[in-house]
């Protein structure tokens, strides 16, 4: 019955979301028709769930519907738009990492994954045959180890390096844990990698500006597009880091812009909304 029920959501017209209610709902009804027992499966795409864990059970009852999300989100809109079999894509904060699976299965370029979250990287690195390399580090400004809140079970995408401002019962963090943190220009990696580094996504929950600063030494030798997640001023992380973060990028000439999945805009504080996407290039690209 489970390659059935894999087969049959593909043709269901459904908008499918990684958090929220768009993720609840749907698992909610569609579990408990088809109750999955705890214990890993094999996917035909070559992916293994556990079927303990909420969002791994969202990938085997609504994948292919999970990659009409993906694939018609902006982001990857620009992934297939400007990524090819010779460039590297970095996925800094790369949850269960779906944009680099499609970056890697349909653009053919090389992904290199970053994620700290023990959920999460469990996931990577039981599918590591997917990807490249997976890192289990947080990006930051500085070498080290510190404390992590890990999201609680409806949102573990939600893990960060910053607690939230509206405290802990608020901030939707269910514990703490001790990780490593890295500097990315102070990793070893290979020279020639780095030269093909095309596109870089930061997704990190309110420690952008740390994973950015972090990034100096390349910024000053290389060329490469970023695309970031960025916080406006009602957000509880880090308020207004999409400032600092224009700010600091300005010296290497990078210029931020909005990509809507067809058109290039410049940025301007009209885009502005609690948490939002910038995508930043050198200003002899734009």
């Amino acid at each position: 019955m489970i390659l059935p029920i894999y087969k049959i959501t593909r043709m269901v017209p459904i908008k499918i979301g990684i958090t929220g209610k768009r993720r609840d709902l749907p698992l909610k009804l569609i579990k408990t028709v088809f109750p999955l027992k705890g214990h890993l499966l094999n996917l035909p795409d070559g992916i293994t769930i556990d079927t303990n864990i909420e969002n791994e059970k969202l990938l085997f009852y609504y994948f292919h519907n999970l990659v009409r999300y993906y694939q018609k989100s902006p982001l990857f809109s620009y992934i297939r738009a400007n990524l090819s079999g010779n460039d590297i894509f970095l996925d800094i904060g790369a949850n269960l990492g779906f944009y680099s699976y499609l970056a890697k299965k349909i653009c053919r370029c090389q992904v290199f994954l970053f994620e700290p979250e023990p959920g999460h990287l469990e996931f990577l690195k039981r599918n590591q045959h997917l990807f490249e390399k997976i890192y289990d580090v947080a990006l930051s400004d500085k070498a080290g180890e510190t404390d992590f809140y890990v999201g609680d079970g409806k949102n573990p995408g939600g893990s960060s390096l910053v607690m939230s401002a509206a405290g802990w019962e608020a901030s939707g963090y269910s514990h703490t844990i001790k990780i490593r943190t890295q500097r990315l220009d102070k990793m070893e990696l290979d020279p020639d990698l780095i030269r093909k580094i095309r596109l870089i996504k930061i997704d990190v929950e309110g420690a952008e500006k740390s994973v950015v600063t972090g990034m100096e030494g390349l910024l000053k030798e290389h060329t490469f597009d970023i695309w970031c997640e960025v916080r406006g001023d009602d957000s509880d992380r880090n308020p207004g880091s999409y400032r600092d973060i224009c700010h600091y990028l300005e010296q290497f000439e990078y210029q931020p812009m909005i990509y809507d999945g067809k058109k290039l805009k410049t940025f301007n504080e009209g885009h502005v909304k609690q948490v939002f996407d910038i995508l930043f290039r050198k200003k002899t690209r734009v």
